[in-house]
């Protein structure tokens, strides 16, 4: 999955497919990544405006979390991974995929 297509009827965003290979961030992208997700380094396969939406998600959480540091690291971890692993083949299979009209274009596939 790369970059963000369109939302679904609840506000909520979906991504779009993608089978290129993971991309290289620019130093200031790579620092962002860092500051949220330390296991996330080279190549990523989530685009700055991706990160951004995991960002303000998982921000929801972190309150709830904090009092436990194994758990909110696992935590981000997964959504990190989830987000942005070069690695997203390996664990993320697309079953399906459907047309949306968005804001973000006027028709995408995602």
């Amino acid at each position: 999955m790369y970059d963000i297509c369109g939302e679904r009827s609840d506000g909520r965003v979906l991504n779009c497919p993608d089978s290129s290979p993971s991309k290289k961030p620019d130093d200031l992208f790579s620092a962002k990544i860092q500051s949220l997700c330390p296991t996330i380094s080279g190549n990523v396969c989530c685009t700055e405006r991706e990160f951004d939406t995991l960002r303000s998600q998982v921000q929801q959480a972190i309150p709830l979390l904090v009092s436990c540091p194994a758990c909110l690291r696992n935590f981000l971890n997964l959504f990190c991974e989830l987000s942005c692993s070069p690695n997203q083949s390996q664990f993320i299979n697309v079953t399906s995929i459907g047309k949306v009209s968005t804001s973000y274009h006027k028709v995408n596939w995602c």
